[in-house]
């Protein structure tokens, strides 16, 4: 039988094994910009308040880490408890909402893309610039202090790792601590 993305298929079922209910699984599938980030959110807040667990089926390349981190906070504000699986090509800003996961999961072929990531602040003059500059590192810094906290890797050796984009198999994932356990 084949399975829409709807309905979850395979997916929904690996979660369910960890104790999520199919209810609660929630698709990461478009890129991380604040429309989506809001609309999750919203759906989020439909089910709460509630102890039962969320699952996020994260299979996003990436976009703005200013609203990755946005779910992070409120994620964490609300404790909400959250199992994650990455399934396909996952990067970028999407990553920061793997790391939220107390289970992180990862399929076997599936491969992850860190980088020291940019927002998306334009700026004109050269003022601007040096400001955005400053903002980027701390958005940087941010970012990199809770991937290290999950990794266990110092910050220093991420911010080395990251800075060109770097690619994980699901095996090197797992080692390097970005992830739990490869399904």
């Amino acid at each position: 039988m084949k399975y829409s993305k709807k309905e979850g298929g395979g997916m929904k079922r690996i979660l369910e094994k960890h104790g999520v209910k199919p209810e609660y699984v929630k698709w990461i599938d478009k890129p991380i910009e604040r429309d989506f980030i809001r609309l999750l959110i919203e759906e989020i807040d439909k089910l709460l308040p509630t102890t039962e667990i969320f699952g996020f089926i994260i299979t996003s390349g990436g976009g703005n880490p200013d609203q990755s981190l946005s779910l992070v906070d409120y994620i964490r504000t609300n404790r909400i408890r959250v199992i994650t699986l990455a399934l396909g090509a996952v990067g970028s800003a999407a990553i920061d909402i793997l790391e939220l996961g107390e289970k992180r999961l990862m399929t076997k072929n599936s491969s992850l893309m860190l980088h020291e990531g940019v927002t998306s602040q334009e700026k004109d003059t050269l003022t601007n610039v040096a400001s955005y500059a400053k903002y980027i590192e701390m958005i940087r810094n941010v970012r990199f202090k809770l991937w290290a906290k999950r990794t266990g890797k110092p910050l220093k050796t991420l911010l080395q790792d990251c800075r060109l984009d770097r690619y994980f198999t699901a095996q090197e994932a797992k080692e390097y601590g970005l992830i739990d356990e490869v399904i």
